[in-house]
């Protein structure tokens, strides 16, 4: 079973192109955490973009997290997002299952602020509890 994790703002000033285009970047800044092992990105078929996390859990062992960006331009300005999941196995999906999946929601939420400044408005009434879903 997959833990969601999901991370919805707003960025008042910049375009949707150049929202992604610093999203594309987020593979060199990523690394720059201590709990991020590597970082890949891979191009899909229909031109989305996922990124693959190998993340350093409080265990010591490896967790593959990976996900989607999206920049959408709105009369708002333009949102920003990440949807995507990691899988715990299921020796650590009861033990560190939504705690794990918190502080990774919370890690990309604090590097996309760092990233955009405080033009960045980050949704906070996206769920806080990260919720367990098949198949992501």
């Amino acid at each position: 079973m997959t833990q969601r994790i999901s991370v919805s703002a707003i960025h008042l000033r910049l375009t949707a192109a150049e929202a992604y285009e610093a999203l594309r970047g987020m593979e060199r800044y990523a690394r720059l955490t201590d709990t991020v092992r590597s970082v890949r990105l891979e191009r899909t078929d229909d031109g989305r973009h996922i990124s693959h996390f190998e993340v350093e859990m409080c265990d010591g062992g490896l967790a593959d997290l990976q996900g989607v960006w999206t920049a959408v331009e709105g009369p708002e300005g333009c949102r920003i997002g990440f949807d995507g999941g990691i899988d715990l196995g299921i020796a650590r999906r009861e033990t560190l299952g939504p705690a794990a999946a918190r502080t990774l929601r919370d890690g990309i939420t604090e590097q996309l602020e760092e990233m955009f400044g405080p033009a960045l408005l980050v949704d906070r009434a996206v769920p806080r509890e990260p919720a367990p879903t098949a198949g992501i």
